[in-house]
């Protein structure tokens, strides 16, 4: 039975905020996030069709319901051509808040077998304190002998490629790719929509019952890939065929694409391809507004376009920034 006509406009999700014991408070003084809870808050899932945390629109005639309701009822006005391939929502948006380094860890490597939840992902930077690093990939000569050894150990960061992190950075990590996220950043996160993480390594550190978090050592050793490169982990920007200035490509692979907006003015937003797309703000603020509608964006907002909105006008302030994604259409692995 129908819920209510789709509205051919933005839709806004309340975002799910998520304890971590790496995280701050920066997802509420920088990003607007209602949190109330004491504990340091990680994570705010932003768009998500998770089993037990899926995103519930936040305001409008479908306010209270959840995403994967909308999929079922509104397959091809919200998804577009994407719901021919996987007829469910192919990512998971979140904005990070990393107060401490996250753990040494891994993501399953990408398999012949369908049951692999592969977890591809991007990171980029919003905030960044002075000094502060990402670790990708592993340094050259690392051998599987050596990873072994340094498992559980501080020596396993010595093995990982530290790399300073900037504000405005991007970084693609391909699912198997050795990875932790320094201290001090605050990060807008796009992958494919799972939650397998595998720990080879968490500082040490205990919780607040003085117990050390579970590590996953056989089957962080088992997915670790070598066959990540440079230009995969740190991809050239570029303007995107044809289109205008202020939009860059910062990532892209097959399961999604990211673009850097900074228009500073009045533009017409028009969609890439026939599915939906998601604006993430990071700063600034604009007016988005339609056939029937007009939305206020401030940072730390998560919209989500549906496919059957194809314009909209964007009155912008002159520091906007934001983040315009869409998902891919292939389902290689490769």
């Amino acid at each position: 039975m129908p819920i209510a006509p789709l509205p051919i406009a933005p839709l806004r999700f309340l975002p799910l905020p998520m304890p971590r014991i790496w995280g701050g408070t920066r997802l509420s003084s920088m990003l607007n996030k209602p949190i109330a809870d004491e504990a340091p808050i990680g994570e705010s899932w932003e768009l998500s069709c998770l089993e037990g945390n899926a995103s519930v629109v936040a305001d409008g005639p479908l306010a209270g319901h959840a995403r994967p309701e909308l999929a079922s009822q509104y397959t091809e006005a919200l998804l577009g051509d994407i719901a021919a391939v996987d007829n469910a929502f192919p990512l998971l948006i979140k904005f990070l808040d990393a107060q401490q380094p996250l753990s040494v860890q891994v993501h399953p490597k990408p398999s012949e077998s369908l049951n692999v939840a592969v977890k591809h992902e991007a990171w980029y930077i919003v905030h960044a304190e002075p000094n502060a690093k990402v670790y990708i990939g592993l340094n050259s000569g690392v051998t599987q002998t050596d990873r072994a050894e340094a498992a559980t150990k501080p020596r396993i960061s010595e093995l990982i490629q530290s790399r300073p992190a900037r504000t405005g950075d991007c970084f693609y990590l391909p699912s198997g790719t050795l990875h932790a996220l320094g201290k001090g950043l605050l990060v807008a996160e796009v992958q494919t929509p799972s939650d397998v993480t595998y720990r080879i390594y968490d500082w040490n550190r205990v919780d607040a019952s003085e117990k050390p978090r579970a590590l996953h050592i056989e089957a962080a050793l088992a997915n670790i890939r070598h066959d990540v490169t440079e230009a995969d982990i740190v991809q050239p920007r570029r303007r995107v065929a044809d289109a205008e200035s202020w939009r860059q490509r910062v990532c892209q692979c097959d399961r999604f694409a990211i673009d850097e907006l900074t228009p500073a003015t009045s533009i017409d937003w028009s969609a890439r391809q026939p599915t939906f797309a998601v604006l993430m703000v990071l700063q600034g603020s604009a007016s988005l507004s339609g056939d029937g509608f007009s939305i206020h964006a401030r940072p730390g907002d998560t919209l989500l376009l549906p496919a059957a909105l194809r314009v909209m006008h964007v009155d912008a302030s002159v520091d906007f920034k934001c983040l315009d994604i869409v998902p891919g259409t292939c389902r290689s692995e490769t």
